[in-house]
C-alpha cells in the first residue's frame, strides 16, 4: 500500500513549478558557470559532452566549465560563496546534509522554463528529489532493476516472465539447476541495491510516511521466505562481481540474473560474445506477476549565489532539461530519460526488443502508480551494511522474519539518528 505522499507528488510538484518565477535573459558580459561532480567513466564522458554541446549552441555569454571533485561536501562547506561552483551533481542520499548546510536553493529559483514543462517528467523521476513538497534538484536520468532472462532455456521449462509468480520463479530456478553441469537457476549481485528491489518488487511498503524504513511487514518477510528457499536450497547464487555474473549468465550457466538497466548494453555484448542466445528483460517478479519498481538516479542542484550568477546557472539547467541534452545523456550513459516525452518517441523507434520492453515497463510504472524512488538513507553505511548481510544470510539457516527485521533496525538507525552538516 502506498503512503499518501506518493498520490500527493504530482499535484505539488506541478503547484510548485508551475509558480511565478524570473525569466532567464541574455547576460550582457561573458558569464562562467562552474559545474562539481563526481562521476566517472562513461557518466563523466558524458557530461563532459554535454558540457561541450552547451558551450557550441548557447548565445547567452556563458561558459560552462565541468570539474570533476572529490569531497564535494567538505570542499562547499568552507568555501566562500564567492569561490564555491554553481551547480553541482547530487544524489538522493546527499539531499539532508545538504539542506542542513544551506546548500540547496530550492524550487523558488528554479528556470521558468523547466517549471512550464513540469509536467513532461516522469512521476518517479520528480520524486526522488522532492522533500516536503520542495522540489531541490532536477533528475538528469532514470534506472532500475530488472530480471535478464535466457528465452531459450527458461521457455523450455514452461517459465513466462511476462506472468510469472513467485511459485512459478521458484519451480522455474530449481528446474534450471544442475549442479552436475554447473548450472543455477537465479544469480543476484551482492548489492544492497538488488535487495532493496527485490522486496519493492514483492510489495513492501519500503518506508513510511514518517519516513523509517518499514520492509519488514508481511510483504517484505515473504520476499525473504521465498528467495531464502531459492538460493538456500541451490537454484539460486549471489555472486561478488558484475563481471562474474555475466560470465556465468552470458555462458548459459545462470538462467536468469537480477541486474540494473544500467547494464544492459554489457549483459547484451556478453552474450552475444557468449552463447548467443535470445535475451529478454522483464520486470522483477512480485508474488502475482511483476512487481512495482525502484527507480533511482543523479540530479542536478542550484548552489549559486544570487545575482548574475544564478542567472547563468539556471540558464544552463534549462538546457540541461531540454530533449537534445536528455537524449544525449541517456545515449551516452543508458540512463532512461526522465521526460516522458522522449520514452514514448523512443519506444516508437526503437527495433531492439530489449529496449522496447524496458521502455514499455518505465510507462507502465509511470502510468499505474507502480513505482518507487529511491529511499534517501539507503546508502548510510549501517544500512548499507545490514541490507548486503541479509541477502548474503538468505542461503542459510537464518530466519528470513529475523532477517528483514534485523536490516529494517540497522537502514532505522540512518534515519533516527540526526544526521551532522559534515562529510
Amino acid at each position: 500500500m502506498k503512503t499518501l505522499w506518493k498520490y500527493m507528488i504530482i499535484p505539488v510538484l506541478l503547484a510548485i513549478l508551475t509558480g511565478c518565477a524570473r525569466q532567464v535573459e541574455p547576460l550582457d558580459d561573458e558569464q562562467i558557470v562552474v559545474l562539481w561532480h563526481n562521476l566517472v567513466g562513461k557518466e563523466a564522458m558524458a557530461l563532459q559532452t554535454l558540457s561541450d554541446n552547451f558551450n557550441a549552441v548557447n548565445e547567452q555569454g556563458i561558459v560552462l566549465i565541468t570539474e570533476y571533485q572529490d569531497n564535494i561536501l567538505l570542499k562547499l562547506q568552507t568555501a566562500s560563496a564567492a569561490h564555491r561552483p554553481d551547480l553541482v551533481i547530487i544524489w538522493p542520499e546527499d539531499i539532508d546534509v545538504y539542506r542542513q548546510s544551506g546548500l540547496i536553493a530550492g524550487h523558488h529559483v528554479w528556470p521558468m522554463a523547466v517549471r512550464q514543462e513540469a509536467a513532461d517528467m516522469l512521476p518517479m523521476a520528480a520524486s526522488l528529489y522532492t522533500v516536503d513538497g520542495d522540489v531541490l534538484a532536477l533528475p538528469l536520468g532514470l534506472a532500475t532493476y530488472i530480471s535478464y532472462y535466457n528465452l531459450d532455456w527458461v521457455s523450455d521449462l514452461g517459465y513466462d516472465a511476462r506472468t510469472a509468480t513467485w511459485e512459478d520463479l521458484r519451480l522455474a530456478t530449481c528446474s534450471a539447476t544442475d549442479p552436475v553441469r554447473g548450472q543455477v537457476g537465479l544469480g543476484i549481485p551482492a548489492r544492497a541495491s538488488a535487495l532493496l528491489s527485490m522486496l519493492t518488487a514483492g510489495g513492501s511498503n519500503i518506508t513510511g510516511a514518517e519516513g523509517l524504513y518499514r520492509f519488514d511487514d508481511v510483504a517484505g518477510t515473504r520476499v525473504a521466505d521465498v528467495f531464502n528457499h531459492i538460493i538456500g536450497g541451490g537454484c539460486g547464487t549471489v555472486y561478488d562481481t558484475t563481471g562474474e555474473g555475466l560470465a556465468q549468465f552470458s555462458h548459459s550457466a545462470l538462467a536468469m540474473i537480477v541486474e540494473s538497466s544500467l547494464r544492459r548494453g554489457k549483459i547484451e555484448r556478453a552474450v552475444v560474445e557468449g552463447r548467443n542466445f535470445a535475451l529478454r528483460i522483464e520486470a522483477l517478479v512480485g508474488p502475482v506477476g511483476p512487481g512495482r519498481t525502484l527507480w533511482y538516479g543523479p540530479g542536478l542542484t542550484l548552489v549559486a549565489p544570487e545575482g548574475p550568477r544564478l542567472q547563468a546557472a539556471q540558464a544552463v539547467m534549462t538546457w540541461y532539461f531540454t530533449p537534445e541534452a536528455q537524449t544525449t545523456w541517456s545515449e551516452r550513459t543508458e540512463y532512461l530519460p526522465v521526460r516522458r516525452s522522449l520514452i514514448v518517441a523512443r519506444a516508437d523507434a526503437t527495433t531492439s526488443p530489449l529496449e522496447l520492453r524496458l521502455l514499455e515497463i518505465t510507462l507502465h510504472a509511470a502510468q499505474h502508480d507502480t513505482w518507487v524512488a529511491w529511499p534517501r538513507h539507503t546508502n548510510h553505511v549501517t544500512c548499507r551494511a545490514a541490507l548486503l548481510q541479509g541477502l548474503l544470510a538468505l542461503d542459510g539457516e537464518a530466519s528470513p522474519a529475523g532477517l528483514v527485521t534485523q536490516m529494517a533496525a540497522a537502514c532505522n538507525q540512518a534515519v533516527l539518528v540526526p544526521v551532522e552538516a559534515q562529510p
